[in-house]
């Protein structure tokens, strides 16, 4: 995103919507382009998700630790939820930070409550330091 015009059109959206109107970028088609890539990427990945498991249920999502999961990792990344920051690179980053916490919960054999419970608190403690570093 950062070597392309389109990728400094979505960070100045994401950082000041006003700012990045009066510096001439149609915001309004910047977050529908926006939208549109993260809906196809979702959907690829839920392709890939149900295409690798056995059998498709309707209960295949009923759990909350794979949305909680796909919430903490580009929050991890530094990925700012106000957005204008971040990047691809540092949410793989924390996507493979969240896979090894992930694989040292199962290693040490801890219940699937604890599990989204941990998720959660890793959840309340980065958005709270994204919080923090956004109002200094």
């Amino acid at each position: 995103l950062y070597y392309k015009p389109i990728g400094w059109k979505i960070f100045a959206t994401g950082q000041d919507d006003e700012a990045a109107r009066y510096t001439g970028v149609n915001t309004t088609k910047v977050r529908i382009l926006a939208y549109m890539g993260s809906a196809l990427l979702v959907g690829l990945a839920g392709i890939l998700i149900a295409s690798s498991s056995n059998a498709a249920s309707w209960q295949a999502g009923a759990s909350s630790l794979p949305l909680m999961t796909v919430l903490v990792i580009p929050i991890v990344g530094g990925v700012s939820l106000s957005g204008g920051e971040g990047s691809p690179l540092m949410a793989v980053v924390g996507g493979f930070l969240i896979y090894s916490i992930e694989n040292l919960i199962i290693t040490l054999n801890i219940s699937p409550y604890y599990q989204q419970a941990i998720m959660g608190i890793l959840i309340i403690v980065f958005v709270s330091y994204d919080f923090l570093r956004q109002v200094k």
